[in-house]
């Protein structure tokens, strides 16, 4: 009875190693060179998943992937994280793995626009108006200056990150 009781215990401690993985946050990634449907540049991203081991690894186009534990439909692992390392823009793409090899990304879509960076002209011209006007809300600072309130907040997100503009 021992014995049984053993291997019990060595189950529900397995079980909990996979749960204590999984509540942290642990993927695995998969690098591929894609075209970043926001800026339109070629760029290297790290596809993340927890479809499969959770245990940080990480595959490159062409590596072989043991998916026989799992189950990928079709050879798609949907809905794989990354983002733009020129942008910054969070992308969804399609992990494929065909014959237990990593073949690339596909049907890459934003998930999250990031907000514009803003040019030094515009970010000037905002700074030089708090500097005159004390505070203002962000769609007035727009409306005078003729700029979008992305850009503006975008602006006040940046000047707050130089400390040059008081925390609200």
């Amino acid at each position: 009875m021992r014995g049984k009781l053993a291997v019990i215990e060595k189950l529900i401690k397995a079980e909990a190693i996979i749960n204590l993985v999984t509540v942290l946050g642990l993927y695995d990634e998969f690098d591929a060179e894609v075209t970043c449907p926001s800026c339109k540049l070629e760029v290297m991203v790290g596809f993340q998943t927890k479809a499969l081991f959770n245990l940080l690894l990480y595959f490159e186009v062409g590596d072989k992937v043991d998916t026989e534990r799992f189950i990928v439909k079709d050879g798609i692992i949907k809905d794989a994280l990354g983002s733009c390392p020129k942008c910054q823009a969070f992308l969804l793409g399609e992990i494929i793995i065909k014959d237990n090899v990593f073949q690339g990304v596909q049907n890459i879509r934003i998930e999250q626009e990031v907000s514009p960076v803003p040019s030094d002209k515009i970010k000037e011209s905002v700074s030089s108006y708090l500097k005159q006007k004390g505070e203002a809300y962000p769609s007035d600072i727009a409306d005078a200056l003729g700029i979008s309130l992305k850009e503006v907040l975008a602006v006040i997100s940046i000047l707050k990150e130089e400390k040059k503009v008081a925390e609200a």
